[in-house]
């Protein structure tokens, strides 16, 4: 609670004194914290040495695969990118409350607006005719 206080003070005050570049990186860093908790990772497979050439990932075409492979050059060894799954400390369950959260939030305005006044709805926001935004302004 203390990390999202913190930058959403900072955040409004950035946005009051016209400083919209920090305003913009306050709003990303508080939008993207719960995505970190349900962040997946590469797992990378040592597949042999490369002494002496520079560090890169290339996309290659392996004989007998119908998918590119990623491969990774890094301090002297190739690594292959063998798949992708959940990182070693996220925690999906809150990621998932998050979204959660949020879906149900934006169903009670529905509903508050009254759903034939409701045209569409996005992530995070409602398009509503006229009655509608009278009914979510009381």
């Amino acid at each position: 609670s203390h990390y999202v206080d913190k930058f959403y003070q900072l955040r409004q005050r950035f946005k009051s004194g016209g400083r919209s570049d920090y305003d913009e990186i306050c709003k990303l860093l508080l939008n993207s914290l719960y995505g970190k908790f349900g962040q997946k990772a590469e797992v990378w497979e040592k597949i042999g040495e490369a002494s002496g050439e520079p560090d890169r990932i290339e996309t290659c075409y392996l004989s007998g695969r119908n998918s590119p492979s990623s491969i990774r050059y890094l301090l002297g060894e190739i690594f292959e990118c063998v798949g992708i799954e959940e990182s070693f400390n996220s925690f999906p369950a809150i990621a998932s409350h998050v979204t959660a959260y949020g879906r149900m939030y934006l169903y009670e305005l529905m509903k508050q607006a009254g759903r034939e006044n409701v045209f569409y709805c996005d992530t995070d926001s409602l398009i509503v005719n006229e009655a509608g935004r009278s009914k979510l302004s009381n």
